[in-house]
């Protein structure tokens, strides 16, 4: 399945996403991280993922970022998100 999840941190004051650059290390089995756009200026990232479920996405991603960033993750159609 594939999944975009943003990344938006909660203390604004600090606004430099450094947890994106853990994305690409040591991915899980059945996880693939596909893009990243990054927003230095409003302090939020996206991602487009492919992995088995949302669940052991979210625990990847809350593994990484943790309590830094508000994270929304959503399941997308690839056959109707990509034309």
């Amino acid at each position: 399945m594939f999944f975009v999840s943003q990344h938006q941190r909660l203390d604004q004051q600090q606004n430099n996403n450094n947890g994106i650059a853990f994305f690409d290390r040591e991915l899980p089995n059945k996880i693939l991280l596909h893009s990243t756009f990054i927003y230095e200026n409003e302090g939020y990232f996206q991602c487009v993922w492919e992995a088995e479920n949302r669940e052991i996405l979210l625990q990847y991603i809350n593994k990484i970022v943790g309590g830094e960033y508000q994270t929304d993750c959503y399941g997308i159609d690839p056959f109707t998100a990509i034309s």
